[in-house]
């Protein structure tokens, strides 16, 4: 069994991580974005919108544009901006923002604000193959299942 399958050795058996509640999986924002963190007062959370671009003052983020039921809108923030759309979400922002190659921006009509040919170079898909068989010896995960073993595997 690998006990990490991002780790050095990812081939092999391992427990899958997931987020799970009451054995159904669930989504980042409700694993997250508990009751506790959604009465923070610095924090303001927009269903049904989606960021559009990240709005700069000179080099500085001071904010984001979002699309929403109501129209286009600017959030402005009043400390910082953090960026967290994923692996692919991020550079696609920061395209849309002026930041990336700016012969590519330029291709496609954005200003270039930072030419940054870095900015979504090297992007890898990770494909995951679950494959599951019937073991004549006690080679599978099913000794993991039982209570005690998730508890260790937990630990782990």
């Amino acid at each position: 069994m690998s006990p990490d399958y991002n780790g050095r050795q990812q081939e092999g058996f391992a427990v899958e991580e997931q987020t799970i509640e009451s054995g159904s999986r669930i989504s980042s924002a409700r694993a997250f974005l508990t009751d506790e963190v959604r009465r923070r007062p610095n924090l303001r959370i927009f269903a049904s919108a989606q960021v559009t671009r990240v709005d700069f003052d000179g080099l500085r983020a001071v904010g984001v544009t979002v699309a929403s039921r109501e129209g286009m809108k600017s959030l402005r923030a009043r400390r910082e901006v953090v960026l967290c759309a994923g692996a692919v979400g991020s550079p696609h922002l920061l395209k849309l923002s002026g930041i990336g190659p700016a012969s590519e921006l330029k291709q496609h009509g954005v200003k270039p604000l930072i030419d940054n040919p870095n900015v979504g170079a090297n992007l890898q898909d990770h494909p995951l193959v679950s494959l599951r068989f019937a073991c004549s010896t006690a080679v599978g995960l099913y000794r993991h299942t039982r209570p005690i073993r998730k508890v260790i595997a937990g630990a782990r």
